[in-house]
């Protein structure tokens, strides 16, 4: 049987999942930004980052696919279609809900001078993707080295300090453009006021997902199904902080339920 094909629609399905994920951040943001007209400096600002943002992970997601032709986080669904279709649905919840600071801040008809938010909000942006991007290379190059030379877990890098840095930065990067954007609530009418600070669900949504839903909990049982048995990973996970970077050499003397409360190691 061939089955180029059926390889072939699935690479471009996920293809299409990871292109149409990211850039309807970037679409959503012009859409809004363009039309209300106004191009207030922290519109352009936050309208940048997003695009940066999107453009930067959808080229990685999807070279990560055309390399892979195949993607661990739909095994499960690609070939059952109510379960694909209820993803598709649930990310334009995703897309709309973690987008609401930058899209409530886009539509935004008043202004405020830039102030400390804005300098608190573009630096934490800037670190969150720096880290992101960094624990993105480094995971790629590790996977891409030959199977037989290659560490069976990644402990090296940003990785020695956070087994999923790049979620800490994902949600670090979004955490910042929420709080830039507190500065156009602030401003807001009273009946506004309240619909505008529920864009808090972003960073929210971004940490609560990444934590328990399709981040962390997905990645650790990949890891583990393949590393249980080894010392040196049983040894990296009681050492390693599961989301925020901490030293190892601190980490490993925590008691457990510091460990479980402040850093949810479960």
């Amino acid at each position: 049987t061939d089955l180029s094909g059926t390889t072939n629609f699935l690479v471009l399905a996920l293809l299409v999942t990871d292109l149409s994920g990211t850039t309807n951040f970037l679409v959503l943001a012009l859409l809004v930004l363009t039309s209300n007209e106004t191009y207030f400096t922290r519109q352009i600002v936050v309208t940048a980052l997003t695009t940066i943002w999107s453009l930067r992970l959808g080229t990685f997601l999807t070279i990560r696919v055309l390399i892979r032709h195949s993607d661990n986080r739909f095994d499960r669904i690609r070939d059952k279609f109510w379960p694909f279709l209820y993803f598709w649905c649930f990310q334009m919840v995703w897309v709309f809900a973690v987008s609401l600071p930058v899209t409530l801040t886009n539509a935004s008809v008043a202004d405020c001078p830039l102030n400390s938010l804005d300098l608190i909000g573009w630096t934490l942006w800037a670190v969150g993707f720096a880290i992101e991007t960094v624990a993105d290379h480094q995971k790629f190059a590790h996977n891409m080295l030959p199977v037989d030379s290659r560490p069976p877990f990644l402990a090296t890098g940003l990785w020695s300090v956070s087994r999923h840095p790049n979620y800490f930065g994902e949600i670090i990067l979004w955490t910042g453009i929420f709080i830039t954007s507190c500065n156009v609530y602030s401003i807001a009418a009273n009946d506004m006021a309240f619909g505008y600070y529920l864009s808090a669900v972003s960073p929210v949504l971004t940490f609560l997902l990444l934590s328990f839903v399709s981040g962390i909990p997905l990645a650790e049982k990949k890891s583990d199904k393949r590393c249980a048995k080894l010392t040196k990973y049983k040894d990296y996970k009681r050492t390693t902080s599961p989301l925020i970077p901490f030293p190892p050499n601190l980490y490993k003397h925590l008691p457990n339920f510091v460990k479980v409360l402040l850093f949810l190691d479960f």
